[in-house]
């Protein structure tokens, strides 16, 4: 997989020794742990049978591509609230007060997914 993602080798690495949905909750993992390191022993429980059930199923259930998920992943790394409210991604999915999943609200905040600023659309200037 070929993305301008933090640690990009290292996903990349996991994937292949662990298979997608369970390398990115290594890959995850690792990182937390370097940004957040006194909460090592937290963020290693976390590399679960469930967190990895969850990327599957965010895959399979929900639509979403491999590519989508570790750019909307790592969109959650250097984000102001997002760095610290995910320690673990058996949660990825569950909803929040808005309605929305915290997985969608991080596909929200990720520029790669974003439209290009001249998407060739007219659009209307509000006052």
């Amino acid at each position: 997989m070929n993305l301008n993602v933090k640690n990009s080798e290292q996903l990349n690495t996991y994937i292949q020794m662990f298979g997608f949905d369970l390398g990115v909750v290594h890959w995850f993992a690792e990182i937390k742990k370097q940004d957040f390191p006194i909460l090592s022993k937290s963020i290693e429980k976390s590399k679960s049978a469930s967190s990895a059930n969850e990327i599957k199923l965010l895959r399979t259930k929900d639509g979403y591509t491999e590519k989508e998920i570790a750019l909307a992943i790592n969109s959650s790394f250097n984000h102001d609230f997002w760095k610290k409210q995910i320690f673990s991604l058996a949660q990825i999915r569950s909803k929040c007060k808005d309605g929305l999943t915290k997985f969608e609200h991080l596909l929200l905040i990720t520029k790669e997914l974003q439209p290009e600023k001249n998407d060739g659309a007219d659009y209307e200037i509000l006052n």
